[in-house]
């Protein structure tokens, strides 16, 4: 599952603990972040990830991937959900990744 959603601006730098006391039983696996060259100013210039394991049932998980951007001074999270049983699907990663970088923010949007 894939959702996108805007969220209040935080620090960049305390994204992950930020996370971590809203998903306090989630065991974080990993942070990355990626960083794209040719962004236009609208849109997304560095994507925070934060993956995540989650028991959404007794030894039941998702193996989730949270991905932070800011586009301009608004803050969006997707969230890639995948079932820790299933084979990890690296094209729903890289489409998730598209989709937050086609998230555009235009002047008469801005706040």
């Amino acid at each position: 599952m894939i959702s996108v959603r805007e969220i209040e601006p935080i620090n960049e730098s305390d994204i992950a603990s930020t996370y971590k006391s809203k998903n306090p039983d989630d065991e974080i696996l990993s942070i990355s972040n990626l960083n794209f060259r040719d962004t236009d100013a609208r849109a997304c210039a560095k994507i925070t990830i934060i993956k995540s394991k989650d028991e959404i049932a007794p030894k039941v998980y998702y193996v989730e991937d949270h991905m932070y951007c800011y586009v301009s001074d608004r803050l969006f999270v997707l969230t890639l959900d995948q079932w820790d049983s299933d084979r990890y699907d690296e094209g729903a990663y890289r489409l998730s990744i598209n989709i937050l970088r086609s998230v555009k923010v235009h002047k008469q949007e801005l706040r």
